[in-house]
């Protein structure tokens, strides 16, 4: 009982215990993949120190990046410099990840 409460009252407590049992279970994608964006972007929005060289495919930018978070057709991609953020410094740090629709980014496949 005294465990719920703390949990409860302490400052994100629960987001704490999300974060980690999602890394655990292997629910968060933590993995770098190519993503096609069709819609929105343009190259010259990302800043090369954090995302890297941008490609230009099909007029398109295609970017190197994670999926942190997905939900219907709405997709978080953030730079792959990102993947070992800890959860108290997404605050700072999200602001380089990109909103994308899930509809309108591509995942590439994987080129040896």
């Amino acid at each position: 009982v005294i465990l719920v409460i703390v949990i409860g009252v302490s400052p994100g407590g629960s987001l704490t215990i999300v974060y980690s049992a999602t890394s655990i279970m292997k629910v968060r994608d933590q993995t770098e993949a190519k993503f096609l964006l069709t819609e929105g972007y343009a190259n010259e929005d990302f800043d090369a120190q954090i995302w890297g060289t941008v490609e230009n495919v099909r007029n398109h930018p295609m970017i190197s990046a994670f999926p942190l978070f997905a939900f219907g057709d709405v997709l978080l991609l953030c730079p792959v410099k990102l993947i070992k953020t800890e959860l108290k410094n997404w605050p700072a740090e999200s602001a380089y990840c990109v909103v994308a629709k899930n509809s309108k980014a591509t995942r590439m496949p994987r080129k040896s």
